[in-house]
């Protein structure tokens, strides 16, 4: 493959790496400063892109247990739910007109269609009124009372099961390797925005850029209507690709890379094709060099602004470049207009890690750092003018705890129990259809112990041997102690008994956590830096054993009740004696905590060499009308505000 390269050296000749700049604290509004305690867990130390804003005020971000659930804060009602369950904890998302997309570490790929503004997911409505004819249970109305808890169990149960393909979000593998970043790209609707190349592509098309060093565009519209398609086009690089976006008027495909180099593909026409990618130059970036092998080498970060004048690319020395994005594809011009550099150049913490233009008519660019720091410039002085947030400066902000509305604490019920009020109160038709929002899909386990329950209601109503009995006609048999026990009490088995046998688990995985803790504790002296092997091997093996021990037929009973008290989280987790380890860094411990209660360690675990912070960032999204600014971070979601007063104004006099 060739190249035509324009370095950076030559290029410097011309200008000077931006020294003078104005610190300005007009750009984003000093007043208004929320943080959501939503945490946007990052699950690579370099790929920050994981929140995406689809109007004004609902943002979209991986959430739940282990970051496999698509959830959306609406930051007006000041409330998060969950509108689709993935496979994998994704590696970058992204959300716009409509669409939601993700990728995963082993090349998976999710589209999900949002119909409407509020951002629900298309597929995953639920009826009001279920079919009596599929078996979901009877049509209800009103107001009107379920009279057995346990058939409101049992409905419940038996709706999951046949919704659970519409709760989790379908998949393709799209490519060999991890999809790092996702991009998508939109035909203007009826010919409205900027003219178009006569060879862009008529349809919306996500842009993969993936580790097995290419990057695949791949038609929306086909995988919403097909269970298995292939990319539209797929483009080969030379090393691992980091981003790739095509052009607002679908002329031009960029790509950044883990080398030093911004690659620019033009789009022309073929015979028997509408158009491919043609390879029209290579660029060296500002703070790259040729001979760069240490991890900072390689850019994550570029956008183009909405009219397609600029295109900004960020590297993880710390350097922004602008260059004049009509000017990218000539060979015998330089494109650069300006470059300059985060607020901790030349380390880690100032890699540059996420980037965008700011939609509508505020000319702004943001930007997010690795660690703690935002960066915003005024285009409309050549960016010279720049304003930088620290995250970490709580008293700017208003701290708000976010309600799941999908959640329920399990304290809350056992407070409740306790108090001596009843577990059970009558179902409305109301709640009952709001418990069935609830669901996820059943595991085996539950599956086995809802066709046990399907059985005992079956005998009871022919009035057949007691449930287990082998010379019943043909009934399955009780698959675990749980429903054994059940059993043994008739009819008269109810809540009490469950939440007696549930907690007697939660105690003994309480047990479990503390066993854990003693162990880091007798081994913290082997932890300097980084653990060593053999601590973390002897941690992995008692976290199997864990896991083996929930997979057991006789802790199905424990799945079940976290479906017909709509999941509850982390029960175990209110008895955690909170304090740190010597030795141990936080962020792992609460990892492995986690793990230890749910029995089981997330086998998607992120990549990192060190613990993440809680000030790492994980991305950035503007609101639709470009007022607000989001930004996603290990403790949570950021939201800042542009000063409407001050982008009033453009300054007619220019500042030496």
């Amino acid at each position: 493959m060739q190249y035509d390269e324009l370095s950076a050296d030559n290029a410097s000749m011309a200008r000077r790496d931006d020294e003078s700049f104005v610190f300005s604290d007009r750009l984003i509004s000093r007043i208004q400063r929320t943080h959501f305690r939503v945490p946007v867990r990052s699950q690579h130390w370099q790929l920050r892109s994981l929140i995406s804003a689809e109007n004004n005020y609902n943002l979209f971000y991986p959430g739940g247990v282990g970051s496999r659930q698509i959830q959306r804060l609406n930051t007006q009602a000041r409330s998060c739910e969950t509108i689709k369950h993935l496979t994998f904890a994704p590696r970058c998302l992204v959300g716009e007109n409509g669409w939601l997309c993700c990728g995963s570490e082993t090349g998976e790929f999710v589209a999900i269609r949002l119909d409407d503004e509020d951002g629900q997911a298309s597929d995953t409505s639920q009826n009001a009124t279920l079919d009596s004819a599929s078996g979901a249970g009877p049509s209800l109305t009103g107001d009107e009372t379920i009279t057995s808890p346990e058939e409101a169990a049992l409905n419940m149960l038996t709706t999951a099961a046949q919704q659970a393909h519409k709760v989790t979000a379908k998949s393709m593998k799209l490519a060999k390797e991890r999809v790092n970043c996702i991009t998508l790209w939109f035909p203007p609707p009826n010919g409205q925005g900027l003219p178009l190349s006569r060879h862009a592509y008529d349809e919306p098309v996500a842009v993969l850029a993936n580790n097995d060093r290419t990057v695949a565009i791949v038609s929306l519209n086909e995988f919403e209507e097909h269970e298995d398609i292939e990319p539209l086009e797929v483009v080969q690089y030379p090393d691992f690709v980091n981003r790739a976006i095509i052009s607002p008027d679908g002329r031009l495909l960029i790509a950044i890379l883990d080398d030093p180099y911004l690659y620019i593909h033009r789009r022309v026409p073929v015979s028997a094709n509408p158009g491919q990618w043609e390879l029209r130059r290579r660029i060296l970036l500002r703070s790259q060099k040729k001979d760069d092998k240490t991890d900072s080498r390689g850019s994550f970060a570029a956008s183009f602004s909405a009219s397609g004048t600029y295109l900004a690319v960020g590297t993880q020395h710390g350097t922004i470049s602008i260059f004049n994005a009509t000017q990218l594809e000539d060979e015998t011009v330089d494109p650069l207009i300006t470059t300059f550099q985060s607020s901790r150049p030349n380390s880690g913490p100032g890699a540059v890690r996420d980037m965008a233009f700011c939609p509508g008519p505020y000319d702004l660019l943001a930007w997010t750092e690795d660690r703690g720091r935002i960066g915003i410039a005024d285009v409309r002085h050549n960016f010279i003018v720049r304003q930088i947030i620290d995250l970490n400066k709580e008293e700017e902000y208003e701290h708000i705890s976010i309600f799941d509305t999908q959640t329920i604490d399990p304290r809350l019920l056992e407070t409740r129990m306790n108090r001596g009020e009843p577990l059970n109160p009558p179902l409305t038709a109301t709640s009952f259809f709001t418990a069935q929002m609830m669901h996820q899909p059943l595991t085996p386990a539950e599956t086995r112990v809802l066709e046990a329950i399907q059985s005992e209601r079956r005998r009871r109503e022919r009035g057949n041997p007691p449930f287990g009995d082998d010379r019943g006609s043909g009934l399955i048999p009780a698959t675990s102690s749980f429903t054994t026990r059940a059993a043994r009490q008739g009819t008269n088995s109810g809540p009490n008994d469950l939440m007696n046998v549930y907690r007697d688990h939660r105690e003994r995985a309480q047990e479990r956590v503390r066993n854990a803790r003693q162990l880091m504790r007798e081994n913290s002296g082997m932890v300097s830096g980084r653990a060593d092997q053999r601590w973390i091997e002897r941690i992995n093996e008692m976290m199997a054993a864990s896991r083996e021990q929930r997979e057991r037929q006789d802790q199905s009973y424990l799945s079940v009740l976290e479906i017909l008290q709509a999941r509850e989280r982390a029960s175990a987790e209110s008895a955690i004696d909170d304090r740190p380890m010597p030795g141990i860094p936080t962020q792992v411990a609460s990892r492995w905590e986690e793990s230890a209660v749910r029995g089981t360690l997330a086998p998607d675990h992120g990549v990192f060499e060190v613990p993440p912070s809680p000030d790492n960032t994980s991305g950035l999204s503007w609101s639709a009308d470009g007022t607000i600014l989001f930004i996603g971070a290990q403790n949570g979601i950021y939201q800042l505000r542009v000063d409407l007063y001050a982008r009033q104004y453009y300054n007619s006099i220019s500042m030496r």
